[in-house]
């Protein structure tokens, strides 16, 4: 069985938007086990068409554990952007990198 929750909030600054969400899993292996997992990510957009960005997550995953000969794999990633974005009356762009 499988249980998930999430939270996300929201809130205008003086020149743009912040918007954050926290999400949690969880999935029943056993009566013993379970695979837990959450993911935090934040925006901000700031001065009309600029974004920055970050998200970080961490989990367990077994779909591949038969291969590898364990019980179950440990996850963990994170990764910063930023963002401009640059518009026309017919196209809607943007430039950004990751850090």
């Amino acid at each position: 069985m499988a249980q998930t929750a999430s939270v996300e909030s929201t809130g205008p600054l003086a020149a743009g938007n912040w918007a954050t969400t926290l999400a949690l899993g969880t999935r029943a292996k056993s009566a013993d086990t379970n695979l837990n997992s959450y993911l935090l990510e934040t925006t901000l957009h700031f001065r009309d068409r600029n974004y920055a960005f970050s998200a970080a997550g961490a989990g367990r995953q077994d779909d591949f554990s038969r291969r590898l000969r364990c019980s179950y794999l440990r996850i963990r990633a994170s990764v910063s952007a930023g963002a401009r974005s640059y518009s026309t009356t017919r196209l809607a762009t943007g430039a950004g990198a990751r850090m």
